[in-house]
């Protein structure tokens, strides 16, 4: 599990991984992974990402660890691939020092 301090909002994520997409990087928004939905998975020569994006003042809640957690399970097991689960964390607009990332 991999948390960090991210994007503003969910359409820099996409900002980003289009910068990589000469590198061969993809990503895909709102997959459907059977009955539920990940927020974005992310396809490169690095591997398979799933990223759960959400706001929550610098902490990952447990739940969201658990969620990522879980939904990178299901596509792994979907895809037979290895899948990394990612929570990132909006930035709140008055933050504008870097923070750390922790995993």
């Amino acid at each position: 599990m991999i948390t960090g301090l991210g994007p503003t909002t969910e359409e820099t994520v996409r900002s980003v991984v289009a910068g990589l997409e000469p590198d061969g990087w993809q990503l895909l928004r709102r997959p459907r992974l059977g009955a539920a939905y990940a927020d974005h998975v992310v396809l490169g020569p690095g591997g398979v990402f799933l990223v759960v994006v959400r706001s929550g003042g610098g902490r990952v809640r447990p739940e969201w660890a658990d969620e990522a957690r879980a939904r990178a399970a299901l596509l792994s097991w979907l895809t037979r691939r290895a899948v990394t689960p990612l929570v990132v964390l909006e930035r709140a607009d008055e933050w504008s020092d870097a923070r750390r990332f922790h995993g």
